[in-house]
């Protein structure tokens, strides 16, 4: 076990190794990222063939806080030719700048790579106005740099870059020197490459038809010309995908309608699978006793991918000075809120964390991460913080006035989802929490669910039809 230097020994299991490379002379260099008692950064070690620190590397064996800004998580190391130690990361978790550096073999700055030894930047894919997020890295025999991702959009595709061996992007290869390859036609990314022989690459991944990033899609593996060209006599389409266990068809709706007119070849999200064919579509059409006759078929748009870092809205004032950064224990405090909730059902609902500066999972300035436990009450709400207050500091928790209880809640998502609902054409009942509310999805809102949602929790219920009239 290797600690990182200037955390306490608490600290020391927050120290990350994401990924190792191998000298030709025995030398294991492996990289990640260490906290050092505030935020993160990157690391890298160097052990000897027998497995002891290369005190010859860095400082005794270890290099740490390369010029990087906080955050820096390595995720592809690459040792070329020259004997180089070269690196690549995001300085976020979620997007933003990510860095390349390149150290000698005694793990010094490579001065000639960029004037300091690393780059960062920001790279936009071509078509979707996104930040590119590179992991996997690989060294032509010419000492070019390349490496590999993906963008955290819905239509992201494989991405390659390549740097000279100063440090500038290559504009020989690919368009400006980006290289990107459409795999699914949804989220794809490479998470790892190699560069053969011949300086061609092979790049492997996820490709997601499923357009989420954080969702599994399918085994993907592509080849690339040196130039960043895909090899078209590979697979056909210069790369090949495999579905280690198919999606399972779809169970048949509870609550359906009839549809007409609709061209399954345009579905998006498309699968296909003993005989049944299924995906999504915007349709306009005329609905009349229980069917859907489609007269125009648009194409499908997906939906924006939530913005996890935002800063979420807290309905309370912010203390002076702001809001304090949680104990090192907050599961503490949630579990007592979510007893007091349980204790209560028919007053609280809750409890929910806010981020009221954003959130992220390593970079903690300008106050992200900092929590604010929410609880929502519909009696009293000055009684509520009072009573509540006993349990958690007064600096963390927002109580506020709701509508639904949890109580209430659970009870209309009962009602919404029995045999009664289900032939008023209703098929699920949803408790939106934070929207203060209870969803009633259903195909169309006719008389029929009109009037059994009037019976539902005093007719506070929103309905959510698929089908909305247009004229």
């Amino acid at each position: 076990m290797v600690g990182m230097p200037g955390g306490t020994s608490s600290d020391l299991d927050r120290d990350y190794g994401r990924t190792i490379a191998l000298a030709p002379t025995g030398e294991i260099v492996f990289a990640g990222e260490w906290y050092d008692g505030s935020s993160y950064d990157f690391a890298l070690v160097r052990l000897t063939a027998t497995g002891g620190l290369d005190s010859s590397f860095g400082t005794g064996g270890k290099v740490t806080q390369h010029g990087f800004s906080a955050s820096a998580p390595l995720r592809g190391v690459v040792i070329d030719g020259s004997g180089h130690v070269i690196v690549a990361g995001a300085l976020s978790s979620f997007g933003g700048n990510y860095a390349i550096a390149r150290l000698t073999s005694l793990g010094a700055p490579d001065t000639s790579f960029g004037g300091t030894g690393y780059v960062t930047t920001s790279v936009v894919h071509p078509v979707a106005d996104s930040v590119t997020a590179f992991q996997p890295i690989g060294v032509q025999s010419n000492g070019k740099v390349i490496i590999g991702g993906g963008d955290a959009t819905p239509t992201s595709n494989f991405v390659l870059a390549r740097y000279d061996t100063n440090g500038q992007l290559d504009t020989t290869f690919g368009v400006g020197g980006i290289a990107t390859l459409a795999v699914s036609g949804g989220a794809d990314i490479i998470t790892s490459l190699r560069v053969l022989s011949d300086d061609r690459i092979v790049a492997a991944g996820v490709g997601n038809k499923n357009m989420l990033p954080w969702e599994a899609g399918e085994f993907a593996v592509a080849l690339f010309e040196a130039n960043g060209t895909p090899v078209a006599s590979f697979n056909g389409t210069g790369f090949a995908t495999v579905d280690i266990y198919p999606e399972p068809v779809p169970a048949p709706c509870r609550v359906a309608v009839t549809v007409t007119g609709l061209d399954l070849d345009r579905l998006t999200q498309r699968r296909e699978r003993d005989g049944a064919v299924w995906g999504s579509a915007r349709v306009e059409g005329v609905y009349r006793a229980g069917t859907l006759t489609v007269t125009r078929q648009l194409d499908d748009r997906p939906g924006p991918v939530p913005d996890v870092i935002r800063a979420d809205r807290v309905p309370c004032p912010e203390p002076p000075g702001g809001w304090p950064r949680q104990p090192a224990d907050p599961s503490r405090l949630l579990g007592a809120l979510s007893a007091a909730v349980q204790a209560h059902p028919e007053t609280y609902n809750g409890p929910w964390v806010r981020y009221p500066y954003g959130w992220h999972l390593q970079d903690t300035s300008d106050r992200k991460g900092i929590e604010v436990y929410l609880v929502g009450t519909t009696g009293d709400v000055e009684a509520a913080r009072a009573a509540l207050g006993e349990l958690v500091p007064a600096e963390h928790l927002c109580v506020t006035a709701v509508r639904w209880s949890k109580a209430a809640m659970d009870a209309a998502q009962e009602q919404l989802s029995g045999p009664a609902a289900e032939a008023a054409g209703i098929s699920a009942g949803r408790g939106e929490l934070l929207e203060d509310r209870v969803v009633a999805e259903l195909v169309v809102l006719d008389e029929r669910a009109s009037d059994y949602l009037a019976t539902v929790a005093g007719g506070r219920v929103t309905p959510r039809p698929l089908l909305r009239k247009l004229r």
